[in-house]
């Protein structure tokens, strides 16, 4: 693979012009890895060696992608990574599409005493897959409503997956709404076996509001069946709406699911609360699980289109029947 070394030269200002300070770095692309028909991953890596005279930095480091060569200089498609250090380093992209070639290049800023430059390393492409293997499907891409847990409550509701296939959970997808009130809450995606017995979780992570949320998981073991449960915890605050499909051909399967003090219930069923009966709103949530099941890359749902001309103010207002406040569940009948 092509290598690009740099050369730094800066002329002191402060000492005779004649001295020449100097650090020698190197920036490499390497090849993009976890390749699907949406994301991938991009890696690279940077090594200095300062002069003692010239001590420089890494003040960020990342990535640029684009369609093309030529697209690359100028591309605002940027992804950083958290950590600003030389040696190796990596960052995850989701915006591509099926079966396009994409170009990518690693830079850092390099911060020195009297000055600081970008500095790019090799282009390197990549050819996206041509989709996810969409062996089951959920919901139909469209979120019609949403929900929200309110604070002093730790319920979970998801979706039971029976895919029939062996493989390991690599991520969960899901779509969350905007809530005006929300706070820096999270939430944690718990998956659990075809018993119903927990056998995994995502580190805390903050529900998006009008957008999908790639939430890492552990290469957790799956087997024909599995729960994946979006877990609200009893703390203070409000968080951003989960998405719910109540029209698509599958949202009359009893595939949605809600998880209440260790109780198991289809989302849409009748159930006591005191003197009173509640209904619940038929559905599937927008939950789309990833994962590598006999060495290829499979995505468990829809891919992540949104139906953007949905009223707002209509969903906003549905929403607020489906917050639970003041030990009472306020939901609606099914359509």
């Amino acid at each position: 693979m092509k290598k690009v070394y740099i050369l730094i030269i800066i002329l002191s200002l402060a000492a005779s012009c004649k001295d020449e300070y100097y650090a020698e770095g190197k920036i490499e692309t390497k090849e993009a890895t976890d390749i699907t028909g949406s994301s991938a991953t991009l890696r690279g890596n940077i090594s200095i060696s300062n002069n003692p005279k010239m001590q420089v930095e890494v003040a960020r480091r990342g990535f640029v992608y684009a369609e093309s060569r030529e697209q690359l200089e100028n591309s605002n498609r940027r992804v950083y990574d958290e950590i600003n250090s030389t040696g190796s380093f990596s960052a995850n992209i989701f915006d591509l599409k099926p079966q396009r070639r994409y170009y990518a290049q690693a830079f850092f800023i390099l911060l020195s005493p009297y000055d600081s430059h970008i500095l790019y390393g090799n282009i390197i492409e990549f050819t996206t897959l041509n989709a996810y293997i969409k062996s089951y499907i959920l919901d139909n891409g469209i979120a019609e409503y949403g929900w929200r847990q309110g604070p002093g409550y730790g319920n979970s509701y998801g979706n039971m997956f029976v895919v029939g296939e062996t493989g390991e959970l690599t991520s969960v997808d899901v779509y969350g709404f905007t809530h005006n009130d929300a706070s820096s809450r999270t939430v944690t995606i718990d998956v659990y076996n075809n018993s119903k017995e927990w056998v995994g979780s995502s580190e805390p992570f903050i529900l998006s509001g009008n957008g999908w949320k790639n939430v890492p998981l552990d290469n957790i073991s799956y087997s024909s069946t599995f729960y994946v449960m979006v877990r609200w915890s009893a703390s203070s605050g409000e968080t951003n709406y989960l998405g719910i499909d109540t029209y698509g051909t599958n949202a009359t399967k009893r595939l949605g699911y809600f998880l209440w003090d260790d109780k198991w219930y289809v989302y849409e069923d009748i159930y006591d609360y005191g003197s009173e009966k509640y209904y619940r709103a038929r559905g599937v949530w927008l939950i789309r699980a990833n994962a590598i099941s006999f060495g290829k890359s499979v995505s468990y749902g829809t891919e992540p289109i949104v139906n953007e001309s949905q009223p707002n103010m209509d969903t906003l207002k549905i929403r607020k029947n489906l917050d639970v406040k003041q030990n009472t569940i306020e939901t609606f009948k099914a359509f």
